[in-house]
């Protein structure tokens, strides 16, 4: 069961290997499905397989454009 979480803005991002998300970023999801590589908010840098229309409950800093195949990005907080 997905978390209960409400969230209070959303945002369409452009990927970036040098800007990160705004702070507080709860979750994201993508419009068409493919690879997504994030830097959590712990630290770690990991590529994750995405499908489109699903909300990912991770907090992120950043989407990375290396490596992010996904398209569609956006952003909860």
């Amino acid at each position: 069961m997905a978390p209960l979480v409400i969230f209070r803005d959303a945002r369409l991002i452009t990927k970036s290997d040098t800007v990160d998300l705004p702070a507080g970023v709860l979750g994201f999801s993508v419009g068409v499905a493919g690879n997504i590589r994030v830097t959590t908010i712990a630290g770690t840098d990991i590529v994750i397989p995405v499908i489109a229309g699903v909300v990912y409950y991770l907090q992120i800093t950043r989407i990375w454009s290396t490596n992010t195949t996904a398209t569609g990005l956006v952003v909860y907080w």
